[in-house]
């Protein structure tokens, strides 16, 4: 979690000049987009499964130019026994005549955190999960509303998005080297997850 805060806080440093400025020529943007994500899991048979899951995020920024737009993103991502939530930049691109439908083309990049995740311990035992590194490229179509007011996203998504569990023993005793005060051991699993995902957005 505290990987996410300092993401957080360096991409806003980053957007900041741009945002102090979007009033005068920069105007505001927004993409929310929700869609299906599937993948490959593994059974408890150590054979591979389908897994269609849900995946939700806003972006919300500033355009660079009358192409090019870039923010702050948020998100819901679910998996099998799991819930990450991306935090990081995103970026979306939009090419052809702003008259018709055109290319759109992006990239999100951040961290995805694992706070929603309860951590379980009691005297003996601990477990929890944390999140990590998350990128995902997209292409798709940026499509024109009828009444001109508003565009629409259908894009498909590559996601890779990394994840760890931890499940630690306490003792008591001195504290043992490279671990945190209070633990004997700590066992450590580490995931990766790769998705395609097949989403819908709105413009704003």
């Amino acid at each position: 979690m505290k990987t996410g805060l300092l993401v957080s806080v360096l991409i806003l440093c980053v957007l900041f000049p741009f945002m102090s400025s979007a009033q005068q020529d920069r105007p505001y943007f927004n993409l929310t987009e929700t869609g299906l994500s599937f993948g490959q899991v593994k059974t408890w048979n150590d054979q591979s499964d389908t897994r269609v899951n849900f995946s939700f995020q806003t972006i919300n920024g500033v355009h660079i130019n009358s192409k090019n737009a870039i923010g702050l993103l948020l998100g819901i991502d679910s998996y099998p026994g799991l819930i990450l939530a991306p935090i990081g930049f995103g970026w979306r691109g939009s090419y052809g005549k702003p008259s018709r439908n055109r290319l759109l083309l992006g990239l999100d990049m951040g961290y995805g955190s694992a706070f929603l995740e309860k951590r379980v311990e009691d005297q003996f035992f601990e477990n929890w999960y944390e999140g990590g590194f998350m990128i995902s490229p997209s292409i798709g179509w940026r499509l024109k509303g009828k009444s001109g007011k508003r565009d629409y996203a259908l894009s498909v998504a590559f996601r890779r998005q990394h994840a760890y569990y931890y499940e630690g023993v306490k003792g008591e005793g001195g504290n043992q080297p490279g671990l945190p005060p209070g633990f004997t051991s700590i066992r450590e699993e580490s995931y990766i997850f790769n998705s395609l995902i097949s989403k819908f957005g709105i413009f704003f």
